[in-house]
């Protein structure tokens, strides 16, 4: 009997990662791995160095071509894009014309294409409409929060996000307060809009067996309590992009008064200096891992007592949209301290699978840490219901609902 032919799903990103190892932006092709059952998916994302896309799970990885000298080059799968735009008028015009290249790129890909799939409304959101209205090819779009921000901004930013809603067969925002956002400028979209978080690959982080005794190698030097946590220390992680956004600078200043705390911080971003010499100012004790991959991500979660999450809002109303180490963190069935913000509280049930405190309350951040220090048996149970509510977001699930929702669109 012969099998029917995958419609040809043509997924249009920004953002991905260099390579089996890198993570940047790892929900990419993560989402492109859970809807490839139902589609043969080809992913066009922006060139980058050291790249490694061979096949996998029958994904088809094309980068684009730029005539920019690589050092020079600002779209890249790993660049912050927002940071981008706003470089001098030659950072622009390279990206202007990298951007120019992939848009070319897109609309010969989509010749083949079946349906259009678009990560973030602009700038591939942008590409795909065109493509779309070019090649009378549907097209969907998923935003992951960074766009809507941008586009919100300014009365021509409102009328194209308009356009694009209207004009793409189907919307996908990560959390509520992105789809309020996205009505508040655009009325009438909500039957369009659907919310639709990313995953994560719970199996991949989920604790192998039974949580040992950490602390207790040595009982003539570290105290435990009765739970097997270490009596004086908490290993407090933060793994993130180090931008304003991200709040590293507010949990340093919270960690400044609690002399009991060993803190991380994982990631690479521009406030890397400054944040070491603010923990340095504060006396704070703080270990910066630099960018780390898969393999050592999961290391990190695997070893630390809590996970903070501490996303500020920029400018009263720019927020992250849900953060997928909150997901990742879940899984590894870590407790969590994260602000009461964007699609973090979309997830967290305050007291039930983690704790939250109001954006920029370093006050009120300091108290939840120094809670889970002094309770072992609370953070125990939190990180246990968080590997339960983990479970509602694994990627068989996620991807389920994708797939069932993009057949509609079509």
């Amino acid at each position: 009997m012969k099998h029917a032919k995958k419609p040809n799903l043509l997924i249009l990103t920004s953002s991905y990662p260099r390579n089996g190892g890198d993570d940047t932006c790892g929900y990419i092709r993560e989402f492109a791995r859970s809807v490839s059952p139902d589609f043969s998916v080809t992913i066009l994302a922006p060139p980058d160095h050291d790249t490694d896309d061979s096949i996998e799970d029958g994904l088809k990885v094309i980068r684009s071509w730029s005539p920019v000298p690589s050092k020079w080059e600002q779209f890249r799968g790993t660049a912050d894009l927002s940071k981008a735009i706003s470089e001098s008028i030659l950072a622009r015009l390279s990206l202007g014309l990298s951007l120019i290249c992939y848009g070319i790129r897109a609309a010969l890909l989509a010749r083949s294409a079946t349906l259009i799939c678009c990560h973030w409304m602009a700038p591939c959101g942008v590409i795909g409409l065109l493509c779309g209205a070019l090649l009378r090819r549907p097209f969907i779009i998923v935003e992951h929060s960074g766009a809507l921000h941008l586009l919100r901004a300014s009365r021509a930013g409102a009328w194209l996000a308009r356009t694009l809603v209207s004009r793409s067969n189907r919307m996908y925002v990560v959390s509520t307060d992105l789809k309020e956002k996205l009505e508040s400028i655009a009325n009438g979209v909500a039957r369009k809009v659907e919310i639709i978080p990313m995953g994560v690959d719970c199996a991949a982080y989920s604790p192998a067996s039974p949580k040992p005794e950490r602390g207790c190698e040595s009982p003539t030097e570290v105290a435990c309590d009765p739970n097997g946590w270490p009596a004086g220390r908490l290993k407090v992680l933060f793994i993130g992009r180090l931008t304003q956004i991200k709040g590293a600078e507010l949990l340093i200043r919270a960690a400044s008064g609690l002399p009991a705390i060993d803190l991380t911080i994982a990631g690479d971003g521009d406030l890397r200096a400054s944040l070491g010499a603010l923990a340095r100012e504060l006396g704070v004790q703080v270990r910066f891992t630099g960018q780390v991959d898969r393999v050592e991500k999961r290391r990190l979660l695997a070893d630390c007592d809590v996970v903070v999450i501490p996303s500020i809002l920029l400018n009263s109303e720019k927020v992250e949209g849900l953060p997928v180490v909150l997901l990742e963190a879940m899984a590894a069935a870590k407790p969590i301290v994260a602000s009461r913000c964007g699609g973090l509280t979309d997830v967290i049930l305050e007291g039930e699978n983690g704790l939250l405190f109001d954006p920029g309350d370093q006050e009120l951040l300091a108290s939840r840490l120094r809670e889970l220090h002094s309770e072992p048996a609370k953070r125990r149970r939190l990180g246990d219901c968080a590997a339960i509510s983990a479970l509602q977001y694994d990627w068989s699930v996620i991807g389920e609902r994708f797939r069932r929702s993009i057949r509609q669109a079509l």
